[in-house]
């Protein structure tokens, strides 16, 4: 999402009416171990197990032989609403399975909402660009949790600068910043994670004659205001959020020969815009030596309206992975939004475009699989087998619309 929302209230003020929003402790009187087993399933700290569960927007909970992991951090069914969580998960149970780290994408609201709150009583550390750690830091304050419970890993190039960032929503270039299509690596991670991570671009409208193909999927639906209604603390949350994109990152997730790539944007690859050819580049180069296994990819935002599903066809064909889950395709900000299955039929078509030699399988969510923790083991993806995501605890791949 853009930066348009309000940034100039008082910290002070802030943080003493928004400290009724931060959860005193988790719902549930599990155990860390008991707490991973329900929302991960039996047997996620075995050695060779992987799994992984769509939370909410971009947000994944997963598992790397025991190393527990979140992949952005807003847990929300929609922006606005009076509590944290969605029908399946809650803050409180993100919170009480103890990730140790939260790789995040980019820093706008509907993916680093709740970094704070989980950084704050986890101690789970924020990875990601320097501006992503400066605006959970704010946030932190903002919240009253206080800045210094948000402990950051850098990610840093070749050369080991910091990657930085400014907002490539609207303007198509950065000055001062890592370059487009950068390749780099976090200070640490979990044992056994590999971990690489490209400078990619937000998510975008852009007026190319190559991209202008209207909308793909797109129904509104407004009924999440009336299922749940926002409350004036609910809307002055959204509204306070220090909203800045500081980066957008793809990462590459090695475990055991086992490689996710999951990126929470897909900015344009158009001839047209400049610095594409680099950021293509780097994508293909993921897979050059291996093929992707799995990519977990964001194919529809705001985009819809004017560019359809085209630049994430044009990601899942540079990134030439095994099998594809889609993200940030549910009804996270209506009427701008729209629920996940009506995008089913499109991304199915734009998938079928893609060459044989790099065209993924696909398993696609809806929001009840946000119920589903998928399982599988490195070993099942060698060489140019193509694994089984092992559904546990809810419905398996969505299969079609209607």
């Amino acid at each position: 999402m853009s930066g348009r929302l309000a940034r100039t209230t008082r910290a002070a003020l802030a943080g003493l009416l928004l400290s009724i929003l931060v959860p005193a402790g988790p719902a549930h009187a599990d155990s860390t171990s008991d707490a991973r087993t329900r929302l991960l399933g039996p047997g996620w700290d075995a050695p060779d197990a992987v799994r992984f569960r769509w939370i909410s927007i971009t947000t994944w909970l997963a598992s790397f032989g025991g190393h527990v992991v979140l992949f952005d951090s807003s847990v929300v069914d929609y922006l606005a609403q009076p509590k944290p969580g969605t029908g399946f998960v809650s803050l409180d149970d993100i919170i009480a399975a103890r990730p140790e780290y939260i790789y995040q994408g980019h820093g706008h609201i509907d993916h680093m909402r709740h970094a704070p709150e989980i950084a704050a009583a986890t101690a789970a550390k924020l990875v990601g660009s320097r501006d992503h750690c400066a605006v959970a830091r704010h946030q932190a304050d903002m919240k009253g949790l206080g800045a210094g419970k948000v402990r950051c890993v850098s990610v840093r190039d070749s050369a080991g600068r910091e990657f930085t960032g400014n907002d490539t929503y609207v303007m198509p270039v950065e000055f001062g910043t890592t370059p487009f299509g950068t390749i780099g690596k976090p200070d640490e991670g979990p044992p056994g994670l590999e971990v690489t991570v490209v400078k990619i671009k937000h998510t975008q409208m852009r007026p190319y004659p190559d991209t202008l193909v209207g909308s793909e999927g797109y129904e509104a639906d407004l009924s999440p205001y009336f299922d749940s209604p926002p409350t004036p603390q609910s809307a002055l949350d959204v509204a306070l959020y220090f909203d800045r994109e500081g980066a957008s990152l793809l990462y590459l997730f090695r475990f055991g020969g086992l490689t996710i790539a999951v990126h929470d944007s897909t900015g344009s690859l158009s001839p047209l815009e400049p610095g594409q050819d680099a950021i293509r580049a780097a994508l293909q180069s993921l897979g050059a030596k291996d093929r992707v296994d799995i990519e977990i990819g964001a194919i529809a935002e705001l985009q819809n309206y004017t560019n359809g599903l085209i630049d994430a066809q044009r990601y899942a064909e540079a990134i030439g992975a095994k099998t594809f889950l889609p993200q940030h395709h549910g009804n996270w900000n209506p009427p701008a939004s729209s629920p996940a299955a009506g995008f089913y039929e499109p991304w199915s078509r734009r998938v079928a475009q893609i060459p044989a030699d790099r065209r993924p399988a696909l398993c696609f969510v809806v929001e009840a699989n946000r119920a589903t923790a998928f399982a599988t083991t490195a070993a099942d993806w060698t060489g140019d087998t193509s694994g089984r995501l092992t559904p546990l605890g809810g419905p398996d791949c969505y299969r079609r619309s209607g």
